[in-house]
């Protein structure tokens, strides 16, 4: 069968395309997901696009968990980059009063 591929936001590409690839159940589908790459296992075929939350009927997740771990890894790293750059109001408060207190 001719399979229509939808690759959802989930995985930074949030659109639909034909594919010339042959999707039968039982096979293996990788997607590159940075920093991991997910293995889904094809557990039922659609004729048309469905919706996030039906995904689960027609794949299982079968990535291992050292990927998983790497990708948890990475998303606490960028959250713990986030406050990095220019201070808001009330931090440059803060860092006004502190250098008045070192400047007396």
């Amino acid at each position: 069968m001719k399979a229509q591929v939808l690759l959802p936001k989930v995985f930074n590409f949030p659109f639909t395309y034909n594919s010339n690839i042959k999707i039968k159940i039982g096979d293996i589908v990788k997607v590159r997901q940075n920093p991991i790459t997910r293995s889904l296992e094809v557990i039922n075929l659609t004729e048309r696009r469905i919706g996030a939350k039906l995904v689960e009927n027609f794949a299982q997740d079968i990535t291992p968990k050292e990927e998983l771990e790497k990708y948890h890894k990475a998303i606490r790293n960028r959250n713990e980059n986030k406050f990095q750059g220019r201070p808001s109001k009330k931090e440059r408060k803060l860092i006004n009063q502190f250098m008045e207190l070192g400047g007396k």
